[in-house]
């Protein structure tokens, strides 16, 4: 019985087997003893009333004797019950053969004498019907002195449907397609990579970049479908000697066994083509999808399976970034190494100034623009290094972002807040949620139980928020900030002018912030004067303070107030400073980490996968105009006149156009 190459699986399980029943196991050894005609009649007889087929086979002839039930068990014709295990394995799933072979043919346990036990699980296709049957199966491989494959004496039986989820929901069967799982995927790149013929694999990893598109238009009964659908399309137009599975609830894995780098090229941009210029169809209709991949070559010298998996995924992640291309494959780069080198050290940094209580938070004052008293504080951080000099906490943020950490530490500045405000009631303070605190559910219930315990100490809370964090009423973001005005808090858009404008965005604020790249040297550029005097207008029409930020010079600050700005804040009024409070940030008391007593304002939203780049966090100096002037790396003071962001003049015009809709 030759070893067949080449072929790839997509539902079998390897391993123990644990879904045969105790019946199962005691024939197993029963079998594997078997040595008077009386022992094995009362075998066959226990196999026939449970439900089970004996099956024998001798490696040297290729023959194998079943037990009488066999056809039926197995879903097959009688007359196409094979008597030869090639024959037989030629029946499996195409898929299911190389790992079948690799379990039985190439085992390279050590025989103690007992035989060496083996579990799986395949498909088999009855010739004359084409009906598949799922095919449980556990057995001993007997081997000789050389250690040479003698027989193979097994227990089968008849799976639970293909469609049932719970037959395949172990082992390396995704329980949904019936493709391979990662591990699955994992186990045949070591195979591969393993085989002496072998010079180099190829890994893609593919996602279907539109899947939320696909939900929110057909709803989610059609998902399940276009994925098991997607799956069927990049199988058709794989090599048969590859492997396909599943390895995300949208993402497929593709192994190409012996794949140059060139091959890996064409190969990967015929996926996306296969999915992309076609619709796939559906029970509920045709759907588009919109494939991206990424690919890597693992030599076979030092390869290390779930290192190639990470390396796919990291240039899927550069063609879903990229413009043009929706296949990369990877190349080594030291700027990226070197960026991942600084991020696992400022995330140790961020982790150890929080359990060291080294971050604190500095205040700079917005004032009113007729009068110059401050009205309130701006919460800023600032992290305190080992040796005690103090540091803006903007490098740290983009990784606070990635890793959650800002969901944490915006809970531990709220609260902190908070504290302090119990003991100044004359005194508002402002600081900023990010967008990732109020996406995630449980950080921003947490926050709105922080705020709820406080009482009335939240009229003395401003929350600064982004401008898309707002932007869809049906959205859990939207929900929570309409909750926190209800418990009393003020809301402030950041980057007014930036990010857009929109007349119910504004309506659902108390104040806008105008970005300071528009604000700082807006004396020195009358053109854009009347246009500015427009946005303003637009804001306070629809109930909205403005705040002008990075004021630098008196000039400045007198046209604006001319204009109409309510509030400004910059460094002719001060710069962040501990001067104003000294505050700490400290640890979550475990008794506001609960979810927020009473309904929130609208009902929960599911979450939605596509959401818009988060906004630099306005309560680390992210940019300078958050922080009215502050920089990155020191408290300098930008120059007199700032170029405005391009589309500034753009969004002016637009804001002039939209007065008489207001």
């Amino acid at each position: 019985m030759a070893a067949q190459t080449g072929l790839d699986q997509t539902r079998i399980s390897n391993g123990p087997a644990t879904s045969l029943s105790p019946e199962a196991d005691s024939l197993l050894g029963s079998l594997a003893r078997v040595r008077e005609a009386s022992d094995l009649e009362r075998v066959r007889v226990a196999v026939l009333q449970t439900g089970h087929v004996a099956m024998h086979w001798h490696a040297h002839t290729d023959i194998v004797t079943w037990s009488e039930n066999a056809a039926g068990v197995l879903g097959l014709e009688a007359d196409a019950l094979p008597r030869h295990g090639s024959r037989y394995r030629a029946l499996m799933q195409a898929d299911h053969r190389d790992l079948y072979e690799a379990e039985v043919l190439e085992n390279t346990k050590v025989d103690d004498g007992d035989g060496i036990e083996y579990g799986l699980q395949y498909e088999l296709i009855d010739p004359a019907s084409g009906n598949v049957t799922v095919i449980d199966e556990r057995g001993r491989l007997v081997h000789g002195p050389q250690g040479d494959l003698q027989d193979v004496i097994a227990i089968l039986r008849r799976a639970h449907d293909p469609s049932d989820g719970e037959a395949r929901s172990g082992g390396v069967i995704d329980g949904e397609t019936g493709l391979a799982t990662r591990a699955a995927i994992l186990e045949g790149l070591s195979r591969a990579l393993a085989a002496k013929e072998a010079s180099s694999c190829g890994l893609v990893v593919a996602t279907m970049a539109n899947i939320s598109d696909i939900r929110d238009t057909y709803g989610p009964a059609i998902v399940n479908e276009a994925i098991v659908a997607t799956g069927a399309r990049l199988r058709s137009v794989m090599r048969g000697a590859d492997m396909l599975g599943r390895c995300g609830p949208s993402q497929f894995a593709i192994l190409l066994k012996d794949c140059s780098s060139e091959q890996i090229h064409v190969a990967g941009d015929r996926f996306v083509a296969a999915i992309r210029n076609d619709v796939i169809e559906t029970n509920l209709g045709p759907v588009w999808v919109e494939l991206t991949a990424g690919g890597v070559i693992v030599p076979a010298s030092e390869a290390d399976p779930a290192e190639a998996f990470s390396l796919a995924e990291e240039a899927l992640s550069q063609a879903e970034c990229g413009v043009g291309t929706s296949f990369v494959v990877y190349q080594p780069s030291p700027q990226r190494l070197l960026a991942h080198s600084n991020n696992r050290k400022h995330a140790n940094d961020i982790i150890t100034a929080l359990n060291e209580e080294r971050f604190t938070i500095w205040h700079q004052p917005i004032v009113s623009a007729t009068t110059g008293d401050p009205v309130m504080y701006e919460s800023l951080l600032r992290m305190k290094s080992a040796d005690g000099e103090i540091l803006p906490a903007a490098h740290l943020v983009p990784i606070a972002e990635k890793l959650g950490f800002m969901q944490m530490i915006d809970a531990m500045v709220c609260q902190t807040s908070l504290k302090l405000l119990e003991s100044h009631p004359q005194t508002k303070v402002s600081f900023n949620l990010s967008d990732s605190t109020l996406r995630n559910s449980y950080a921003a219930s947490r926050i709105l139980s922080i705020v709820a315990e406080a009482g009335n100490v939240a009229k003395q809370v401003c929350v600064e928020i982004s401008h898309g964090s707002i932007m869809r009423e049906s959205s859990a973001e939207y929900a929570t900030i309409t909750r926190l005005r209800e418990l009393g808090c003020s809301i402030a858009v950041t980057g007014y002018l930036r990010e857009g404008l929109s007349i119910n965005v504004l309506k659902q604020v108390d104040y806008v912030k105008i970005d300071g790249s528009i604000c700082a040297g807006i004396s020195e550029r009358p053109d854009d004067l009347q246009l500015l005097k427009a946005a303003v207008e637009f804001a306070r029409r629809a109930g909205a303070g403005v705040v002008g930020e990075r004021i630098e010079s008196q000039a400045d600050a007198s046209i604006l107030a001319e204009m109409g700005v309510d509030y400004l804040q910059g460094y002719l009024f001060g710069k962040a400073s501990p001067d104003h409070f000294h505050l700490t940030l400290a640890p979550i008391d475990a008794a506001d980490d609960e979810v927020v007593p009473g309904a929130p304002a609208s009902p929960p939203v599911a979450i939605q996968e596509e959401v818009a780049q988060p906004a630099p966090h306005a309560g680390t100096e992210a940019v300078p105009s958050e922080d009215s002037g502050e920089q990155q790396s020191g408290e300098q003071p930008s120059a007199g006149h700032t170029s405005q962001q391009p589309g500034g003049i753009d969004l002016l015009k637009s804001a002039l156009s939209k007065l008489d809709s207001i």
